[in-house]
């Protein structure tokens, strides 16, 4: 049976597509150069077809049409050492991997175009400036490529976890996401120690130890003992959720609808919390309940931030009419109203009453706290 085979421009399309290198992530080698002619190329590049282009061929599908099977959508450019591979073991390098790679080849090669690629030069710079701390030339993305290389290399040293790593404060940090359930067992040393995990287990909180105080079983520090970090922090997933606020004038019953609030519900085993921002991040929102209804109060925590308005024009200062109409409201005497929403879902609602006292202010200077009764100044911190 004839194979359906792809056209010559096509061919030159697709190698062109991903700057004329292999598509395997792993490979991504050089496959033109000069031959021995003045004219000649030495190409050691295949056009390989992803589904075989006839029946008994790797991954052919019977169900694709003779010219699918001979279109460019159906071709990887592959070095000939990988076009070999690939068609050796279709069970591992199935047709979904084979577009990825293609996908990902074209991705990385619009993000290289106009680059200068690495060069030896380029290494003996960056050794140089290790050894004598006095670079020859700049190399712009020596810290962004030594952060890359070190995730990847603790990435292949336990591949259930997704790597990033930033250098804050004076201290490199490494974050660890877990791209599959992992188990590992721990043992944290001391009252303050228990009493922080206890808080991340029962409400939802991060928890950040000292590291010398975090035995582990299962799960490798980078670099291992006795270069363990200073701190280790575990934080909680987060479930979208969106908090809806408004007022009701308890007097004309007119109810003002504030902007929602957008932010994490983090859930522990018995309790709560959420955090959340809104009017562009000015407007923060949180909290910490119980998950069953007791029947107590709550408090929650409202604050603003005032730096998003530094330098901006006094007149028009973002946002500033919908809050200050919205801690008038609260001053006045109107009833805040609140639900949670997950997925479209009503989680809870919750309503306040009338305050019958003056609100509580942290970290706010006494010249800006606004005087009893006076609401021209809006809250940092108020707990009801």
């Amino acid at each position: 049976m004839a194979r359906d085979n792809f056209k010559k421009g096509d061919i030159t399309k697709l190698s062109q597509r991903v700057a004329l290198r292999c598509s395997n992530p792993a490979c991504r080698v050089p496959t033109a150069a000069p031959g021995d002619t003045e004219l000649g190329v030495n190409s050691i590049g295949v056009a390989a077809h992803i589904h075989a282009a006839s029946p008994g061929g790797p991954r052919y599908d019977p169900s694709m049409t003779s010219s699918e099977r001979g279109s460019i959508s159906n071709a990887i450019w592959l070095c000939s050492n990988c076009s070999i591979i690939i068609d050796r073991d279709e069970a591992r390098y199935t047709a979904k991997l084979l577009k990825e790679w293609k996908v990902k080849a074209e991705t990385t090669a619009i993000r290289e175009q106009g680059t200068k690629l690495p060069s030896d030069e380029d290494a003996i710079n960056l050794t140089t400036m290790a050894l004598t701390g006095h670079p020859q030339k700049l190399l712009t993305k020596a810290i962004s490529n030594v952060h890359t290389a070190t995730a990847r290399a603790i990435e292949r040293s336990d591949p259930r976890f997704e790597v990033t790593t930033h250098f804050k404060d004076g201290q490199t940090v490494y974050e660890y996401h877990a791209k599959e359930d992992v188990t590992f067992n721990f043992e944290v040393k001391g009252e303050e120690g228990v009493e922080i995990l206890r808080k991340m287990f029962e409400e939802g909180q991060d928890a950040k130890l000292p590291a010398k105080y975090f035995d582990t079983r299962g799960f490798n520090f980078p670099g291992g003992s006795p270069d363990k970090p200073e701190y280790v922090e575990i934080r909680k997933d987060g479930i979208e959720a969106i908090h809806r606020i408004w007022l009701i004038d308890t007097e004309s019953k007119v109810t003002e609808q504030f902007n929602d609030v957008h932010g994490k519900a983090y859930f522990g085993t018995k309790a709560m919390r959420f955090e959340g921002v809104a009017c562009s991040g000015i407007f923060a929102f949180s909290y910490t309940r119980p998950i069953l209804n007791t029947g107590e109060n709550s408090s929650f925590n409202i604050s603003i931030n005032f730096a998003l308005w530094e330098g901006k024009d006094v007149r028009k200062l973002p946002y500033f009419s919908k809050i200050k109409s919205f801690f008038d409201g609260i001053f006045h005497g109107a009833e805040l109203h609140t639900s949670l929403e997950i997925d479209g879902d009503t989680a809870f609602k919750a309503n306040t009453e009338k305050m019958g006292k003056e609100p509580e202010f942290s970290n706010v200077p006494e010249s800006v706290r606004p005087a009893p009764g006076s609401t021209s100044n809006p809250l940092t911190c108020m707990a009801i």
